[in-house]
């Protein structure tokens, strides 16, 4: 999908009843990217850290969670980890999109319907910044995240405006820049 076709909902004031149970049965809470989570598996097993910095440190092997994006929250800020991530789609419709990089920007609609092209299981490798927004006419898009090795906020980084300008150019950067966090710090809060 070309960029200058990417479509950035409007967030709804309020979630609908059907997306408060879903948060309320799958215990959810805000997530800093947008949307909701819930880390619903911790690896017992430990591992040494592979990442740069990180001498002598543990994490676990794997971790798992819940992620949510509905109409009132339908945007997941741009973002990279180190580790990777497997994504499956569990209900409902979304665009990701990936910048490599080189420059290279990716698009693709996930969701169920892997007849009609939707994409329902996607990895998205350390170091690529993703983002994702609702599809027009979807409430929600529930995927669920494996992180390999297991995910510690310090591998996060938001992107900021200015990097993602030197990535894609300022003529991209401006199509995408409504993914950015609005405070543009690109830190965790």
């Amino acid at each position: 999908m070309p960029l200058q076709t990417l479509k950035i909902p409007i967030p709804t004031p309020n979630e609908t009843s059907s997306t408060r149970s879903l948060i309320s049965v799958l215990s959810l809470t805000p997530h800093p990217e947008g949307g909701y989570f819930n880390r619903t598996h911790t690896n017992p097993t430990t591992i040494p850290s592979p990442f740069p910095g990180q001498i002598g440190e543990t994490r676990p092997l794997s971790t798992s969670i819940f992620y949510l994006i509905t109409a009132h929250s339908p945007i997941m800020r741009f973002h990279k980890n180190r580790s990777s991530i497997v994504h499956t789609a569990v209900r409902g419709r979304g665009r990701y999109v990936l910048i490599h990089e080189s420059g290279k920007v990716e698009t693709f609609v996930v969701g169920c319907d892997v007849e009609g092209g939707e994409v329902a299981q996607w990895v998205v490798e350390g170091g690529l910044w993703k983002a994702s927004v609702l599809e027009e006419g979807a409430g929600e898009l529930l995927i669920t995240e494996v992180v390999v090795p297991g995910f510690d906020f310090s591998d996060h980084e938001f992107m900021v405006k200015d990097r993602l300008v030197d990535i894609v150019g300022l003529d991209a950067a401006e199509k995408l820049s409504p993914l950015l966090r609005s405070d543009d710090h690109g830190q965790v809060s």
